[in-house]
């Protein structure tokens, strides 16, 4: 497992990213994360620096990998940031380490019905050989290219791009992991103080329909106005100052 680790104080926060990416989808907002508190960015495993396994893991396990990361560190309480696939980790770990997750704050909830999670495991499949001429490249632009928004120029579609390729052939599986996960039992069961972040990404109308499911606690901030899949990258103020004014640590 790979970790990047900045800043000082205790508890930690651990940011989990969504996949096929890995933790350089938080480096536009470390300065700022980490002037108020020590961070901890992991490559969850399969993804990023850190191994890939050799066969199927489910979500549980990758929470398990993670968690040993932490104990390797010697962390023992921390705070959790989660983005999309990284939320259900977050919340997984939440529900199963109520000792050591102090707070749990977590970017979309990934709540599908029947009809959506299938459409998902469609998609959501092995991508293609490499081919001699090279062209198989096009299919994962063409991916991104469907997902494109308008902020995201040439150099930002080449960095995910570029991730995609590295978490290949087997990041679809982590996808697959996380339908099959009781993601709809769990967040009910969160006892921590709990933020819910819904910004106009692909995961908003998901995230709204799943308000029911928040315990008492819990609080759902509709960020719509924020149109992006990765506020970090785009809108990192205005999330940065939401997790320090929740963790504690208004400046």
């Amino acid at each position: 497992m790979h970790a990047t680790t900045s800043g000082e104080g205790d508890p930690p926060l651990v940011l989990l990213h969504m996949s096929p990416l890995s933790s350089a989808q938080f480096a536009p907002g470390l300065d700022a994360l980490t002037r108020a508190r020590r961070v901890i960015a992991l490559d969850r495993i399969g993804f990023g620096h850190s191994d890939r396994p050799d066969t199927p893991l489910s979500l549980a396990e990758h929470a398990r990998a993670s968690l040993e990361c932490l104990d390797a560190l010697e962390v023992d309480e921390f705070d959790l940031y989660g983005a999309h696939s990284g939320s259900v980790e977050a919340i997984e770990l939440a529900v199963t380490q109520p000792e050591r997750v102090r707070r749990l704050a977590v970017e979309g909830l990934v709540v599908y019905d029947k009809a959506d999670e299938q459409a998902f495991r469609t998609r959501y499949v092995t991508p293609p050989s490499p081919v001699e001429d090279g062209s198989h490249l096009d299919w994962y632009w063409g991916w991104w290219s469907g997902l494109r928004l308008p902020e995201w120029d040439a150099a930002f579609m080449h960095s995910r791009t570029f991730e995609h390729l590295d978490s290949s052939p087997d990041f679809w599986r982590t996808y697959i992991a996380v339908i099959d996960h009781p993601h709809r039992e769990q967040i009910p069961q969160v006892t921590q103080p709990f933020l819910v972040l819904a910004p106009g990404d692909h995961l908003y109308e998901q995230t709204l329909a799943a308000r029911d499911l928040l315990p008492p606690q819990a609080e759902l901030v509709d960020l719509e106005h924020l149109v992006c899949d990765e506020t970090f990258a785009h809108h990192a103020e205005p999330v940065i100052a939401l997790l320090d004014a929740f963790l504690g640590d208004e400046r």
